[in-house]
């Protein structure tokens, strides 16, 4: 297994942190190259309690910013993103 480096970003306890290790998200890269909202959905779909909350926790992880520190346009429009991605097929690797 890679060695974890979500503990160590902005926004991410380690609940968070298991969480996404548990679907296969272990470093900054992995949350860039998936995306903040397959992965909150990949989270949902597995049963996980997360809310839009972590996908703005995830967008802040990826800018090293707060995730309240997030433009409110850049929020908006991930709340449009996560309304209008289809879940069908999604999975990470």
């Amino acid at each position: 297994m890679e060695k974890s480096d979500l503990s160590e970003l902005k926004n991410i306890g380690k609940s968070s942190a298991k969480m996404l290790n548990e679907i296969g998200v272990f470093t900054r890269n992995d949350i860039s190259r998936y995306g903040p909202v397959k992965i909150f959905h990949i989270l949902k779909i597995n049963g996980y309690p997360v809310s839009m909350l972590m996908v703005y926790a995830l967008q802040g992880a990826i800018m090293n910013l707060h995730w309240n520190s997030l433009p409110e346009k850049l929020k908006k429009e991930l709340r449009e993103e996560v309304e209008n991605t289809s879940i069908e097929g999604l999975e990470i690797g």
